[in-house]
């Protein structure tokens, strides 16, 4: 017979078989970088216009209007930066990448697995800084700063998907804007950021949207390297709802989405507020807040029994009855196991 389990031994096990069942690490492991460090500050007589082209068709799932706007969203999210001298434009679509011009970035949909360029193959997008020429016969695949979108092993729609569950026969749904958007910090010269999760630039994807709008780290980034010496705020009451906090740095005012009220998407290793789980594959779900009745919840939102706020009424299918998640404790056995792990080895 076994020796008896102590309680906070099976009770770390236990944390540690959760998160070891995650299939892929869910969206969170699911990368969208290149691998490469940010290119040097661009100097006064640098061109800090990008044009952007979309080449081919893309996948089932996304229409070419949809792959359009998004394109032209993520392109007015980086261009629309007050402290930044950079610039994007889309200029349309174009067949191959034979009719790609001089000086044209192209965007195209490829099959990670089939496509030699495309260096590892679990990462929803590459931005490649330099030419490609995969089979060596002195003719390049693609030009420099080409951006290739994986279509093996995820699905791809013009709407943000938060709530999904994953699994093999349900692979990770992507929205085209929150990845354009981030491969187009990569184009201008960015590299990953990994002290903001919620930033563009993070490498991990978020499927809640989140990463179509620009943080202030991501902000901060791009006026570093295209300085314009302009401002978007100076204080807080400069900064419209939901913006309402004025980050400053080095003498560079950006405004900063605040995130974790009801309703935003968390997942319990991105803890930004109590977290409702509605997604048990994924561990994701909504932003909650404790209550004593209705009225203290959101327009439409009611008072469970656990005393917390759910979306809709408590016969919707939407309701999760999972409990809501502490941060903390969670945050100190997640801890704890990684150091019994670690005193393993």
């Amino acid at each position: 017979m076994m020796p008896r389990a102590t309680p906070i031994l099976a009770l770390a096990a236990a944390v540690a078989a959760l998160l070891s069942s995650r299939p892929v690490d869910a969206h969170l492991g699911l990368r969208i970088d290149d691998g490469l460090t940010a290119r040097a500050k661009v100097g006064p007589g640098d061109d800090a216009t990008k044009h952007l082209v979309f080449v081919g068709e893309p996948p089932a799932g996304l229409s070419e209007r949809a792959m359009a706007l998004a394109i032209d969203g993520a392109v007015r999210a980086w261009d629309g930066v007050t402290c930044s001298t950079a610039r994007l434009t889309f200029d349309g679509a174009r067949r191959t990448t034979d009719d790609v011009g001089p000086g044209e970035i192209p965007m195209l949909f490829v099959d990670a697995f089939d496509d030699p360029c495309f260096p590892i193959k679990d990462n929803v997008g590459f931005t490649l800084y330099g030419a490609c020429d995969a089979d060596g016969d002195g003719v390049d695949d693609y030009p420099v700063d080409t951006v290739l979108l994986n279509t093996s092993g995820f699905r791809w729609r013009a709407e943000p998907a938060p709530y999904q569950d994953v699994d093999v026969a349900n692979p990770l749904t992507v929205d085209a804007r929150s990845v354009v958007t981030h491969e187009l910090g990569h184009v201008l010269g960015l590299s990953h950021t990994l002290d903001d999760r919620l930033a563009t630039m993070s490498p991990n994807y978020l499927p809640d949207g989140g990463l179509a709008t620009l943080s202030a780290t991501d902000k901060l980034a791009l006026c570093a390297r295209y300085p314009s010496g302009k401002s978007e705020c100076a204080n807080v009451s400069e900064c419209p709802d939901p913006f309402g906090t004025c980050r400053i740095s080095r003498g560079t005012g950006v405004c900063e989405e605040e995130r974790g009220e009801p309703g935003d998407y968390c997942t319990t290793d991105h803890l930004i507020c109590s977290c409702h789980v509605t997604s048990a594959s994924t561990h994701s779900g909504y932003c909650t807040t404790s209550c004593d009745a209705d009225a203290d919840c959101p327009e439409g939102w009611t008072c469970a029994d656990q005393d917390t706020c759910r979306m809709g009424a408590p016969e919707d299918p939407g309701c999760s009855t999972a409990a809501v998640v502490d941060p903390a404790p969670l945050s100190l056995l997640l801890a704890w196991t990684l150091f019994a792990r670690l005193s393993r080895r």
